[in-house]
């Protein structure tokens, strides 16, 4: 008598992702997204919200700057930007970290 199912695949291991410290690093985040085009260019396009109008915006991708903040674990703003640094907002596109009130 055969099985009417296929038996479910064990990967086991695969989501213990807060075992893999590489991936809670901000920084290793954002450059991995910014590394897999298709990606970075699908985050840019759904998240861009200059419509044309206003004062032209600086660079800098607060899409990729909210992920650094997701994938940090802080569930404040506050605390995440003191401790971010300008090398995590360079590579989010920014020139340096921008002060507290624009974040």
């Amino acid at each position: 008598m055969s099985a009417r199912i296929t038996p479910p695949c064990h990967l086991p291991g695969a989501t213990e992702f807060s075992d893999d410290h590489e991936l809670l690093n901000p920084l290793w985040v954002v450059e991995t997204v910014k590394k897999t085009e298709w990606l970075a260019t699908a985050l840019e396009e759904e998240t861009n919200l200059d419509k044309g109008c206003g004062r032209p915006k600086k660079p800098g991708s607060w899409a990729l700057a909210y992920l650094s903040f997701v994938v940090s674990g802080h569930v404040d703003l506050t605390p995440w930007w003191a401790q971010t640094t300008d090398e995590l907002w360079q590579a989010a596109g920014f020139e340096k970290r921008p002060i507290y009130k624009t974040a």
